[in-house]
């Protein structure tokens, strides 16, 4: 397997269905972390008093970071948009070598930074 560079990470956005997926302008910075939180049956009486967990149970979730230039892009109307009526984003994750990833993502955290003598850029968690 080839080593990937960071841009090869896309993400793409759309409000829904009606519309194609497109790339999210400015973006410098993504990140990716999917987690696991089984169901924990352990109890005083489990085999060697080691902890135990229920099978194919739990919760899965995903958790993806960006961070971009600020470029009054349609993607920059689209965050904003969101963020403040609720919505959910209909996203595509395009990670090299592995495939598409496919969801809707509601935004946990929209910021917007400047330096007085820098760019102006935002930060998203999804």
């Amino acid at each position: 397997m080839t080593v990937q560079t960071g841009s090869a990470l896309l993400l793409k956005m759309r409000k829904d269905s009606r519309f194609p997926y497109e790339t999210v302008a400015g973006l410098r910075t993504q990140s990716l972390t999917f987690n696991a939180n089984p169901i924990d049956t352990s109890s005083a009486d489990s085999a060697s008093r080691w902890r135990t967990f229920l099978a194919e149970s739990g919760m899965r979730d995903m958790n993806l970071q960006g961070q971009g230039l600020f470029s009054n892009a349609a993607s920059d109307l689209m965050f904003r948009e969101l963020f403040f009526s609720g919505g959910h984003l209909n996203m595509e994750i395009i990670l090299p070598s592995y495939g598409k990833i496919l969801g809707q993502f509601a935004i946990a955290e929209l910021q917007y930074l400047g330096d007085y003598d820098g760019e102006m850029s935002w930060r998203i968690e999804l």
